[in-house]
């Protein structure tokens, strides 16, 4: 009689805080109504966000000096034997890999490592896609700088292969942005680079701002938002309210993008000791965003939204 007259959205809250697979379908079981909540595809979205896999470790890097300060830490479950294999990357990889490569994205089991090397006074950036636990890897890309001697700004970021959940050596896909973020590609594990384009015409910088809801999401000053949808691997632009909280110098450390109880993406933005929520109100391409939501957090205990990290640091590598 209780559970009838507690609210359903009550219910749900609780149910995600079961920690274990094998207790949410034991929980399933109980009635009709707990059935019907844990079946819900945006109930086992929220659950998954919520409840991630265990993971082999983590690589902390320097963006300014990675060789010097790349290290791997294991996961106090993980054996000696396992967390070797991660930590054993340059046995395999190119020499180069010792002074200026990167470890820039993980998915599933696999890593997406940037390496430069300098040729004829230019420099080129190449991609490897590397499964450490197997010592496999796959070069799929190379890039050339248009400055010599100075990086190029591409962002590479790892996908599931053709078949949604699921990602290995011969199924994956690398979305790779070009410098001014007007060109995007998408590269699969036996394909050359299929140019998609962002929409960005202007050619200003996009910057990374997560994912949630099935898309990846950058801004640009300064009110644009670009979604990319990982399933239709397209593009799409939507504009945040035209306010002057959008025009800060360092707009773009103050975002976060995460899904809320809807299933549906939402755009955090810290201004001041205040937090803002986006979200859009018709979940499709072109709608733009509106504010849902703020926050007043006292100023003595404001930390700020965290920062999305261009590059790799402190990337979880999930058991596989």
């Amino acid at each position: 009689m209780y559970l009838q007259s507690m609210p359903v959205d009550i219910q749900e809250h609780i149910l995600l805080q079961l920690d274990s697979p094998i207790c949410l379908v034991c929980a399933s079981t109980t009635c009709k109504l707990w059935r019907r909540i844990i079946a819900g595809t945006v109930f086992l979205k929220r659950f998954r966000s919520l409840h991630k896999p265990p993971v082999v470790g983590y690589y902390h890097q320097s963006d300014q000096s990675p060789a010097s300060v790349r290290s791997f830490k294991p996961s106090p479950q993980v054996t000696t034997a396992i967390a070797s294999r991660y930590d054993s990357l340059d046995h395999f990889l190119p020499l180069a890999w010792l002074f200026t490569g990167t470890v820039k994205d993980s998915r599933g089991s696999l890593l997406l490592v940037e390496i430069a090397t300098m040729k004829e006074d230019t420099l080129r950036q190449h991609l490897y896609v590397v499964e450490p636990l197997t010592q496999q890897s796959k070069a799929i890309a190379v890039y050339k700088a248009t400055t010599p001697a100075i990086p190029c700004e591409i962002q590479a970021f790892l996908l599931d292969g053709a078949k949604p959940g699921e990602i290995g050596m011969s199924n994956f896909r690398v979305v790779c942005l070009s410098k001014n973020g007007t060109v995007a590609g998408i590269i699969t594990q036996d394909g050359p680079i299929r140019e998609v384009k962002t929409g960005n015409d202007h050619g200003k910088y996009m910057g990374y701002l997560g994912s949630a809801a099935g898309s990846m999401y950058w801004y640009t000053k300064p009110r644009t938002v670009f979604a990319f949808d990982k399933t239709t691997a397209e593009f799409s632009s939507s504009s945040l309210p035209d306010t002057d909280d959008f025009v800060q110098p360092t707009i773009s450390t103050k975002f976060a993008v995460t899904a809320g109880r809807d299933g549906q993406a939402r755009i955090v933005f810290l201004a001041g000791d205040t937090l803002k929520i986006f979200a859009r109100p018709k979940p499709r391409s072109g709608d733009d965003w509106v504010l849902e939501k703020s926050v007043q957090q006292p100023s003595a205990v404001t930390l700020g939204v965290p920062r999305p990290q261009r590059f790799t640091f402190g990337r979880s590598v999930p058991l596989c």
